[in-house]
């Protein structure tokens, strides 16, 4: 909720109406043959491409389609919304004056996503599961976007996705016009906007000192590797691609890798191996 200067509240997302398409059934049309001929029999041969010219035809409209989504990037803002209403077009107009940046609304994720200067997902509306897979989707995006959070609970589950290292801001349901207008400017600008008490807690959380048996466990090359990228944030995808490996060699790798380190997940082995320069 966005609190304007005369005091006054308007929720931001507000259920909107469903809609109805009325299907109308096909009227089959009956075909006759004058020749009385089997219809099979006079079906002219149809020479099929090869099974090289198909894939170089597929693998031709997919590098076409990268290019134009590389070609549709723009400087601009991603406002993520569930409901398509006045509430939403009045906040993405402010977004848009406050930093003279396009601001466009979508519903969901899509990969086509064209203003990736910041996206900024509204978490009114989305239950945990979704948020989460909308913020998981923006996280494995091939462009590395930089995700706010608008709208948050304090104290709530939405807190959580700060571990995630696309969030890089967020607002809570009680931030005002002016605190909204300076965030999203140091935002653009390349900084972090989190209140005080979730950074407290995040240091609290993820801070300790470095731990000297990690000097004793054995790696392989190859985990070093794998260790290495998940440092610098990358995704199982991209370790694939670095490595020239399947995503399932990558994920097996993991597996072996997380027990080595005494791990549960990635985001301990990033906090595991952040401190380890000699990798």
């Amino acid at each position: 909720m966005i609190t304007n200067k005369s005091g006054a509240s308007e929720a931001l997302i507000r259920s909107q109406p469903g809609s109805s398409v009325e299907l109308q059934d096909e009227v089959p049309t009956k075909v006759t043959n004058p020749s009385g001929a089997h219809p099979l029999a006079e079906a002219p041969s149809v020479e099929h491409p090869s099974v090289a010219e198909a894939a170089t035809s597929a693998s031709n409209q997919v590098a076409a389609l990268d290019e134009v989504d590389a070609l549709d990037e723009v400087e601009g803002i991603t406002l993520f919304s569930v409901a398509n209403n006045l509430q939403t077009s009045l906040l993405s107009t402010l977004i848009a004056q406050q930093t003279k940046l396009p601001c466009v609304v979508e519903a969901d994720y899509t990969r086509r996503i064209t203003h990736i200067s910041l996206a900024v997902v509204d978490c009114q509306g989305r239950s945990r599961n979704a948020l989460r897979k909308l913020v998981e989707n923006l996280q494995n995006h091939p462009s590395e976007l930089r995700v706010v959070l608008l709208n948050a609970c304090a104290e709530g589950e939405q807190e959580e996705l700060l571990d995630w290292p696309c969030i890089v801001g967020v607002f809570f349901d009680d931030t005002d016009q002016a605190q909204l207008t300076r965030g999203l400017q140091c935002l653009l600008g390349g900084e972090y906007w989190v209140p005080r008490r979730l950074l407290h807690d995040f240091l609290q959380k993820n801070r300790r000192a470095p731990s000297p048996r990690k000097l004793d466990i054995k790696l392989t090359k190859r985990e070093r590797q794998i260790l290495k990228l998940i440092k610098n944030g990358a995704t199982n995808s991209d370790i694939a691609n670095a490595l020239e490996v399947t995503e399932h060699t990558v994920k097996s790798h993991l597996y072996n890798v997380y027990k080595k380190i005494g791990v549960r997940n990635r985001l301990e082995a990033n906090n595991w191996v952040r401190d380890m320069d000699s990798l």
